[in-house]
């Protein structure tokens, strides 16, 4: 499976993740978006009664400010629900490494990295997946082990090129796009 597919099946994954995870997410973005408007507004309420009695100019400044801070507080309530899916999507998406088919994904993740890397490869995995390598055929010499939640290492003999095709470096690929369709589900465009 090409680099690509891969990351199209990532994306796919994703978006089907997030649909999910869209549903545990609303109740707690709901809920801090919530306050975050209860605050705003009770900011730009006091803000109001103080630009009634000073200057015109003051209270424009007032007002402004407290539209301000409104915007950052529903700013940060969002960037939290966004983190929040984030995290729930990661846990989701590390919990393949547990799954039936994970013998094939790591067969084609070594493949991908060998021939990326090419020549001779030294390849990296868990120590619990040395089982799942053996079954799905993987070649691979064993000189240490890939502190990472699934996928492989794979390095050239001497060292100086590596491919990281762990889950952690195929998830920090796709993070921007993860997150900008959990913000997508949860806020809309």
């Amino acid at each position: 499976m090409s680099l690509e597919n891969l990351g199209k099946e990532i994306g796919k994954s994703a978006r089907e993740r997030a649909g999910e995870i869209v549903r545990k997410a609303d109740a707690s973005a709901a809920e801090m978006i919530g306050e975050a408007k209860k605050k705003a507004s009770t900011a730009i309420e006091a803000a109001r009664e103080e630009a009634k009695k000073a200057v015109v100019e003051q209270r424009a400044e007032l007002v402004a400010g407290a539209h301000l801070e409104a915007g950052k507080l529903i700013s940060r309530a969002k960037d939290d629900a966004v983190e929040d899916g984030l995290k729930i999507v990661w846990h989701e998406f590390a919990r393949g490494a547990k799954s039936r088919d994970y013998p094939k994904t790591l067969q084609k993740l070594v493949r991908e990295g060998t021939r990326e890397v090419g020549g001779t490869c030294i390849v990296r995995i868990r120590k619990e997946d040395v089982k799942a390598a053996k079954s799905a055929g993987i070649n691979f010499e064993q000189k240490g082990f890939a502190e990472c939640s699934g996928g492989a290492l794979v390095e050239s003999s001497d060292g100086k090129v590596c491919s990281h095709k762990t889950f952690e470096a195929l998830f920090e690929e796709k993070r921007d796009v993860v997150r900008s369709l959990i913000y997508e589900k949860l806020f809309g465009k």
